[in-house]
């Protein structure tokens, strides 16, 4: 299972509204960057990090794998078919 913002912040119990407090935005930005309707400004990455206790990098790569696990939880099929797709067409 790849590590998501959605699964940092489920394993801790947090809600995401409580995350959006921590980098000001709205319960439901969190939740357009859970879904990958929207990004964070990469100004919140180090933010994120440090209150996930993640590496900058670590927290740019579980930003950029929510919404490749959205897309393969909402189409049924597994992330690894959604990464080869995306290949494909690159």
């Amino acid at each position: 299972m790849s590590v998501t913002l959605r699964s940092l912040r489920e394993e801790r119990g947090l809600t995401q509204r409580e995350v959006g407090d921590v980098i000001g935005v709205s319960p439901s930005t969190v939740s357009n960057y859970e879904t990958g309707l929207s990004a964070p400004d990469v100004t919140m990455v180090p933010k994120l990090a440090q209150f996930f206790g993640r590496t900058n990098g670590d927290m740019l790569a579980a930003l950029l794998a929510d919404p490749i696990t959205a897309l393969a939880d909402k189409h049924g099929v597994p992330r690894e078919k959604v990464v080869a797709i995306l290949a494909d067409v690159a």
